[in-house]
């Protein structure tokens, strides 16, 4: 099943990197290297990965990656280790990754300094950047970026050869372009001001897939006097999930969100760009073009060689996880 899908989609995915290259009026579309993500994937994945060319996988969990490795053995990839890093988990991944992308702290950096030392090397690692300033990420603010990989880069044992960025989950296009514009311009001061830092690798991803494209031309916005700003700012608002706050009652707490991120072509063109007194509305699908790259795939989980199914259970603070427990097997043999 994987050798299938890769064989089918990997052109592609080639395809629309150079595509994305001659847009921005670059000729180097072979230096992009390609990292086959298989976290959550079983052995045959790699084995895939392997046979159809793509020479490096990125893993985000140490112990899975070292599970799959023991079971796959040598079949000369590359292994990339793009999660989170524990300063406990650094000795064993220095073992398995030839490039680890998540140094998000001094204090994670001294970790690999000090165990790469005793290998007697240096470890080429990407300093994490949290260039939208995002709370629920990790990494130096852009502010700081410059120090911080100033001070990473002079620890022995470790080699400072790039950034990493992750995007914000959102289909505003300018926020997205705004951070991975922040993230390319301090790569380029590094390494213009930094003696130690190598500037071999800009890592900027995001955690949706790519990719919803929206093309409205001049002559529209003229005619309906509009700016791109206008477009962009009826995205953001027709196009986010929000908390609602909570009921509580005296056996529960109830959770109140609201549900509006679009993943869609269709879903985008239905958002309301305009909305004039005598009631017509005018939608984004009247006035652009709304490209859909996403891909739907068929997936089929099985455990122990069985079909199965995935529930996930979600729990407020003072709830008991035991209670929860409980539940759920009771519920799981009603089925």
């Amino acid at each position: 099943m994987y050798l299938e899908q890769l064989q089918a989609a990997l052109p592609e995915v080639r395809s629309q990197i150079e595509r994305a290259c001659e847009r921005s009026g670059r000729s180097d579309a072979g230096s992009i290297e390609l990292v086959g993500v298989t976290k959550g994937h079983p052995v045959e994945a790699l084995r895939a990965a392997s046979e159809v060319g793509l020479a490096v996988i990125g893993e985000s969990r140490v112990q899975e990656a070292a599970d799959k490795l023991e079971l796959a053995g040598d079949l000369g990839l590359s292994w990339h280790l793009v999660g989170h890093l524990q300063r406990n988990k650094v000795k064993m991944a220095l073992r398995l990754f030839s490039l680890i992308h998540s140094v998000d702290s001094v204090r994670l950096a001294q970790a690999v300094a000090k165990e790469s030392t005793k290998l007697n090397r240096r470890s080429p690692v990407l300093v994490q950047v949290n260039a939208a300033g995002e709370e629920s990420k990790s990494g130096f603010e852009v502010e700081e970026g410059l120090a911080a990989v100033r001070e990473v880069g002079e620890l022995e044992g470790v080699r400072v050869v790039g950034l990493m960025s992750m995007a914000p989950h959102s289909s505003d296009e300018g926020l997205l372009r705004s951070v991975f514009r922040r993230t390319r311009e301090l790569y380029e001061r590094c390494s213009d001001e930094l003696e130690k830092f190598e500037p071999r690798y800009l890592s900027m991803g995001m955690t949706n897939d790519y990719e919803i494209a929206i093309e409205v031309s001049e002559a529209t916005l003229r005619a309906y006097g509009l700016r791109l700003s206008d477009i962009s700012l009826a995205v953001r608002r027709g196009s986010l999930d929000l908390p609602g706050g909570s009921v509580e009652t005296q056996g529960e707490e109830i959770l109140i969100r609201t549900k509006g991120q679009n993943y869609t072509a269709r879903d985008f063109e239905e958002i309301i760009v305009l909305a004039r007194p005598n009631g017509t509305t005018i939608r984004l699908g009247d006035l652009a073009t709304v490209r859909d790259g996403f891909e739907d795939a068929d997936l089929i989980t099985r455990f122990e060689g069985e079909p199965a199914v995935m529930v996930s259970v979600f729990r407020t603070s003072d709830e008991r996880v035991l209670d929860i427990v409980e539940q759920i097997n009771g519920y799981l043999g009603t089925l």
